[in-house]
């Protein structure tokens, strides 16, 4: 006699492999991450070259360097940087769901857990390996536009700090979820690492150009190489937030308070 299928499924769905289904929801929180890093990549590549100029930034160069820019002239910028701060959180918090409703997993699966002594020294590790790494990139000239730069900076403060807060989802998206999840699918720590790293420095073509996307993704497998040793998305979160901070306020640059540091001592 012909077994009845489960109660509650239909026909198509117990044609469907078990394997597959339990992989689904893996496959569709890579693919809103490919799928972010590919927007940010045809933008880059098919949009303006000069994002303020476009976004009816005023601005004129300096006789002794660097920019100024009309306060009067950011609201337009100030909107669709907001507005991408708003998707970045947008997606982290839809695979924090996924992960949660869907796969039915604890958060400990991205590496969200409480941070110890060896954590945090790591971080502190990564920190410096990451300004290291960034002063390098910019001595060889992968710097980001300079006038994009100085519009940047001249947004308003509250504009910049939801900026700054999207660290949290980058983190969840690229670190934490798309490592774990690549990982169990290929097997490959390597591969997840590595693919996490180009595809986090390509969502990083919008603005800073495709040149910034060497040091972004240079510095990327700092991130990688923490989250990798650790599996600790929170030591990640700590880094990338400090490296990040500068956009805030400024004076928290090594550029800055590391010569003075340096002659002090």
């Amino acid at each position: 006699m012909q077994q009845a299928p489960l109660s509650g499924s239909s026909p198509e769905q117990s044609r469907l492999p078990a394997n597959w289904r339990a992989r689904l929801p893996t496959v569709v929180g890579l693919t809103i991450v490919v799928g972010l890093v590919t927007n940010n990549v045809v933008y880059a590549w098919l949009g303006p070259r000069d994002l303020p100029t476009s976004m009816g930034v005023r601005m004129h160069r300096l006789a002794g360097g660097g920019y100024w820019v009309d306060p009067q002239s950011l609201g337009e910028m100030t909107r669709k940087m907001s507005i991408g701060s708003g998707v970045t959180w947008t997606i982290g918090i839809a695979l924090v769901l996924i992960v949660i409703l869907w796969e039915k997993r604890p958060l400990t699966s991205i590496g969200w857990r409480m941070p110890g002594v060896g954590d945090l020294l790591a971080a502190l590790g990564a920190f410096v390996v990451f300004h290291l790494i960034g002063f390098v990139g910019n001595q060889l000239g992968s710097i980001p536009n300079p006038k994009f730069g100085a519009a940047l900076f001249a947004l308003p403060w509250i504009a910049r700090l939801w900026m700054l807060s999207g660290v949290i989802c980058e983190e969840i998206t690229f670190r934490g979820y798309f490592i774990e999840r690549v990982e169990e699918l290929t097997g490959s720590t390597w591969i997840a690492a590595i693919l996490s790293c180009v595809l986090f420095g390509l969502a990083h073509a919008t603005g800073g150009g495709f040149g910034y996307v060497f040091v972004v993704t240079a510095v990327a497998t700092v991130y990688a190489t923490l989250y990798v040793w650790r599996r600790n998305l929170p030591a990640c979160t700590l880094v990338h937030f400090a490296s990040d901070l500068p956009l805030v306020w400024l004076p928290s640059s090594p550029s800055i308070w590391l010569p003075r540091l340096l002659r002090f001592l």
